[in-house]
Parts: C-alpha cells; sequence; structure tokens
C-alpha cells in the first residue's frame, strides 16, 4: 500500500486530511533463520475473537471463546513459562445470551483486565463488557453496557490498553439495514477502579457524516493515547459501498483529540482494513490488511495483502513495508507487539499453496523496517488462522485457531518463541 497526500475536498477539511511526508524504502536484509517454539499448548477455547498478554515473569493470559451462540462462555486462561495452565476463569450471563472473549491488557500492578462482547439471544445488537482480575484469577471488578439485554445498544469491542490509572477501550457502534453510517467509533476511558470517565468519538475532520470504525488502542510516554482503525470518504449502506482509508487519533488523558490523520492511497476500493498498532519510545507501528478481502476468504473476491508502517508520534509515515501479495500466498497482519529493543514482530494468516489451507505466520522486523527472520506456524493442521501476539518475560507469546469447515473453530493454539 502507497499512502499519497492528495486533496479530495476543498478549504480547511482538506487541510485537515492531506498529510505530507517524505519516504525512504530501506531494502529488505537476507532473513535469518526463525526460531523454534520452545513449546506448544492447546486447548479447547476459539481464539480468534480473544487476544494474548504477556507478564515480566512470562506468564502468558489468553482470552477466547468456548461454545456456540447461546451456550457461549467468555474464558481467560493463565499459562506459566513453561506452557502450563496456573489458572482458568470463565464467565456468562445468566438467561439465553452470547458472549466472546476479547482483547486482554496487564495492568503495572499486575492485574488482568479482559474486555468483550455479549449480546442476547432474542434480539440483534449487543454491547460490551469488561472485567479486572487480580493475579491469582480473583474477580475484582466488572461492568457491562446497559442495554444489551433488549436489544437497545449495538457496540462491540475491539481494543483495550492501560495507561497510568486508565483502562482505555475502543471499539465501535454497527448500524443496520440502510443506514449511511454503518460504523462509528468510539474510546471509552475507566478508572482501575471500575469508574467510567470518559467517552470519545472517533472522528475524522470533515468525515463526520460517514462510517469509521476504532479498531486498535496504545498508551505511549506521558499518558498519549494512541488509536487506530478506519475511516470512509463517502456514504455508505449493507448494498452501497466507499473506499476505507487508514485513520489515527492521538487522544490526551481527558480523550481529547491532539491530532487526527486520514492517510489517503490510490484509490481502490478498501473493504477490509483491520489496523493493530503498538507504541515503544519514539516509534508508532501500524499493521494493517490493504488492497483486498481477507485470505481466508476464498469466494469474496481478490484477497488483501499484509502492510506494516512506522509513523512518528506526531503521526508522520517513516517507512512501511509490504508483502505477500499474490493470490496463493497472500498475507493477513492480525495483531504486532514491540519488545525493549524497538523490534516489531506482526502475526497473522497467510495462505499456503502447498495444501490450498491457512497457516499462522510471525514476522520479525528490525527498527529500520529490515526484515530479521519469519515463522510458519501449522501444527499439521490444513487450516490454521493467527490471532495474536505478545511480548514478555524474554520471549514471544503467540495464539492461532485451527478451523475447520466454514472456518469453524476447532481448537485453540499458544506458542513460545525464545528470543532471538
Amino acid at each position: 500500500m502507497r499512502f499519497v497526500a492528495r486533496r479530495i475536498m476543498a478549504g480547511a477539511v482538506a487541510v485537515a486530511l492531506g498529510v505530507a511526508w517524505s519516504v525512504t524504502e530501506l531494502p529488505l536484509s537476507a532473513s535469518a533463520m526463525p526460531p523454534s517454539p520452545s513449546w506448544t499448548s492447546d486447548f479447547p477455547m476459539d481464539v480468534t475473537s480473544g487476544g494474548v498478554a504477556v507478564d515480566r515473569h512470562g506468564d502468558a493470559y489468553v482470552s477466547g471463546t468456548r461454545g456456540e451462540f447461546e451456550h457461549s462462555v467468555a474464558v481467560l486462561r493463565k499459562v506459566d513459562a513453561d506452557g502450563a495452565v496456573v489458572w482458568v476463569r470463565s464467565w456468562r450471563p445468566w438467561g439465553r445470551a452470547r458472549v466472546a472473549g476479547g482483547p486482554v491488557a496487564l495492568g503495572r500492578d499486575g492485574s488482568i483486565y479482559l474486555a468483550g462482547s455479549v449480546g442476547s439471544s432474542h434480539f440483534e445488537g449487543g454491547g460490551w463488557f469488561l472485567r479486572k482480575y487480580g493475579s491469582d484469577g480473583s474477580l475484582l471488578w466488572a461492568r457491562e453496557e446497559p442495554g444489551w439485554r433488549h436489544g437497545r445498544t449495538g457496540d462491540f469491542p475491539t481494543g483495550l490498553a492501560v495507561s497510568r490509572g486508565l483502562v482505555l477501550l475502543a471499539g465501535s457502534f454497527e448500524g443496520c439495514c440502510g443506514d449511511f453510517r454503518i460504523f462509528d467509533g468510539w474510546v471509552r476511558a475507566f478508572g482501575v477502579d471500575g469508574s467510567h470517565r470518559w467517552r470519545a468519538p472517533y472522528e475524522a475532520p470533515g468525515l463526520g457524516a460517514y462510517s469509521d470504525e476504532a479498531e486498535g488502542v496504545a498508551a505511549g510516554a506521558g499518558g498519549a493515547i494512541f488509536v487506530s482503525g478506519w475511516a470512509a470518504l463517502g456514504p455508505e449502506s449493507d448494498m452501497v459501498a466507499a473506499p476505507h482509508e487508514l485513520f489515527l487519533q492521538r487522544l490526551d488523558r481527558t480523550g481529547q483529540v491532539i491530532w487526527s490523520r486520514v492517510y489517503q492511497d490510490t484509490a481502490h476500493l478498501d473493504q477490509h482494513f483491520g489496523t493493530d498498532l503498538a507504541v515503544h519510545g519514539d516509534a508508532l507501528m501500524i499493521s494493517a490488511l490493504v488492497d483486498g478481502h481477507p485470505v481466508a476468504d476464498r469466494y469474496g473476491g481478490r484477497p488483501g495483502h499484509a502492510w506494516l508502517g512506522r509513523f512518528t508520534l506526531g503521526g508522520d509515515l517513516v517507512w512501511s513495508r509490504e508483502w505477500d501479495r499474490s493470490w496463493t500466498g497472500a498475507s493477513q497482519p492480525v495483531e504486532l507487539t514491540i519488545d525493549g529493543r524497538g523490534r516489531t514482530f506482526v502475526a497473522g494468516t497467510v495462505r499456503d499453496p502447498s495444501d490450498h489451507g491457512l497457516d499462522a505466520f510471525v514476522r520479525a522486523f528490525a527498527r529500520d523496517g529490515r526484515l530479521r527472520w519469519q515463522l510458519r506456524l501449522e501444527e499439521r493442521q490444513r487450516s490454521m488462522v493467527g490471532s495474536g501476539i505478545a511480548w514478555g518475560g524474554h520471549g514471544l507469546s503467540a495464539i492461532g485457531e485451527a478451523t475447520g469447515f466454514q472456518g469453524r473453530a476447532l481448537r485453540g493454539y499458544l506458542w513460545r518463541v525464545p528470543d532471538a
């Protein structure tokens, strides 16, 4: 994907949207041999809805979902540095409800935060939930979005982060049926005691009448908050599509916007624009699926490909990388993480032409964007979907899901990859 600063509107709106920069593309280095996973753990849980976080001791916290529809349960597992399960916690509301375990994040005091979606099996729509656990798995508090039991809400969470006494939840409202604003992004902040602090709309300057979706949130130094997602450049509905472009925001601790940037590429109709972000020092890293459909969608048209960019904390693009653009070998990044030396690790899914299936992948990039190594993870499964990645305890923890017919979840996997 090649971002180009160009005007699409007149006056002040065009100034807000058009962003100029100079990009220096560095050649990729010859990749080293990838490290082999030191161990693999598998469990009966769908991790495609969830995430993974790792503490300084190397203990991993994996979230996801068990069961289907009104019998579904949100699950959180703690796995120690040797791959043994320490404890498992699960939650489902009373009555006929559907629930999915989503992103997970860690507090400085060792607490664990689990977010996810919850909805009634009787109604459309749904809402978010947020739960805080102690390091021993004890539930400290729980919050749910009011109204989900009666279909009065349509929110779903996609990102979670902890920053200096704030718990940050990013997500979007999903409309329906001819509404020209199908998605409407938002960011919420809670105190570590569970109190609600503020809600900020995720709006692109001059494009507030169109759809947008907040997909990732990250915390930087000094309480800075960064949000990634996409914004539509025109009206759309369930029958009308518009181009989607990468949209970034920086907020302060009160939810006020410091800057907003829409990064325009070519005129191709980007309809699947999943993003994730991470911050380390002066580097803001963004991954995205661009220029096509998800790689697991065999009948949706041209598959997208992987994109990774490094930005300054002011929102300027420093360098970008693209890979796996072929139909048979297309890649889709899902999540990224940064280690203490500024290296970026990207996890996702890649098509496997040898068996016409899917593999999970991990790629390691140096600070200057050079590819250090790449690793495929399949565990003798024809279809393995990459779901998440986290750095901590001197190594990487990656999660993936073995899938069956029509993408049905079969079994979750956790890999520990040693430092390299």
